[in-house]
């Protein structure tokens, strides 16, 4: 599944007092551009296998084998990346999937810690994509409250 993954801008941010959670209040005007990142998710089931493990994260009883790759050699392609941390939200909480592969593959357009959003939209972009994949059925407002696990942006 392509997913784009659009940046934004913000046209206004006023931050406020530090809360009781720690991150300060903050009111901000955003526009979404047209300038996006495309970020492919794909899902194979595994096949059976003596051999125990196949990959990084568990769910469902069994293990799941998480790759993400980038055309930007700078990026990291572990568990310091926002893509692969969604696909292993959404595994932890998915008790009906087999295990398999997940890949992602993320065409990167948008500026690296631009403020921008793009790693936080792309990690988003799985969220939703694997929501689909798996027909999972999770609402706008569960796939928030999973995005902000993710981080603040």
């Amino acid at each position: 599944m392509l997913v784009k993954s659009f940046a934004k801008i913000n046209l206004s941010i006023d931050v406020g007092p530090r809360g009781d959670n720690g991150y300060h209040r903050v009111d901000m005007v955003m526009q979404q551009l047209s300038y996006h990142d495309d970020v492919t998710v794909e899902y194979v089931p595994s096949e059976p296998d003596c051999s125990g493990s196949l990959g990084t994260a568990s769910g469902n009883g069994g293990s799941f084998d998480i790759e993400v790759s980038t055309n930007r050699y700078y990026l990291p392609v572990d568990r310091r990346n926002l893509a692969y941390q969604a696909a292993e939200l959404m595994i932890d909480l998915c008790k009906t999937v087999a295990p398999g592969k997940v890949s992602i593959k993320i065409q990167k357009r948008i500026p690296v810690a631009g403020g921008l959003a793009g790693g936080s939209g792309n990690g988003a972009a799985v969220l939703h994509a694997l929501n689909v994949i798996w027909d999972l059925g999770l609402s706008l407002k569960e796939l928030m409250d999973l995005g902000a696990k993710l981080g603040s942006d």
